[in-house]
């Protein structure tokens, strides 16, 4: 079966007149909230049988836009694999002993010094950075706002679902995982919100 190509990272020249960076920011956030609002649908995520109502989460430092269920959490963790990296953000529901509780969304945004060699290079990292991770699949994806390269797998107690992404200024790593057995129940909400990602270029 032929295999999709992985395309390289590229950084590319700028040159010229730059507006200075918090203006840039501030104009990337109301643009970005104009278009998430615009393209978003009603301000819902399915997830299985269930409408679950967003919220907008807007980070200037990590350069990055999303979407997520209004009622989840966002706490900074270490960056696994990047250790020059200052954090990433992870997110999920309120801390509970039910599956729910379990889920787990982990966002690593990688400037472009570390991000050299492509969707290859970050999926490299990332599995030396998930001890006993098994490989399951691998494609390249739409997702709305950008390209992707998409990897599953799971270890012995959670699946995951990977995208890589590559943009003109960062990298990103987006896990978003859950025990195995309910891991089905809530990839229709992991999806939704990868397709919301938007990256701050």
């Amino acid at each position: 079966m032929a295999r999709f190509a992985k395309p390289e990272f590229s950084i590319p020249a700028f040159c010229g007149y730059r507006l200075p960076r918090i203006a840039m920011r501030l104009i990337a956030a109301a643009g970005i909230v104009l278009a998430l609002s615009c393209c978003s649908g009603p301000g819902q995520i399915t997830g299985g049988d269930k409408r679950i109502q967003e919220t907008y989460y807007y980070d200037a430092n990590l350069e990055f836009a999303l979407e997520h269920p209004r009622k989840w959490t966002r706490t900074r963790v270490a960056a696994e694999g990047y250790p020059q990296v200052p954090y990433a953000i992870r997110l999920g529901p309120p801390a509970r002993k039910d599956e729910a509780g379990q889920i787990r969304v982990t966002i690593t945004s990688i400037p472009p010094t570390l991000a050299r060699g492509g969707y290859a290079a970050l999926q490299a990292n990332y599995l030396q950075a998930s001890p006993g991770f098994v490989l399951e699949s691998e494609a390249a994806v739409p997702l709305t706002y950008t390209p992707a390269w998409q990897v599953t797998g799971q270890n012995a107690e959670r699946t995951a679902l990977v995208y890589l992404i590559t943009s003109n200024r960062r990298a990103y790593i987006i896990e978003l995982s859950a025990p195995t057995a309910a891991f089905d129940k809530y990839r229709p909400v992991f999806e939704a919100l990868a397709q919301s990602f938007l990256p701050l270029d």
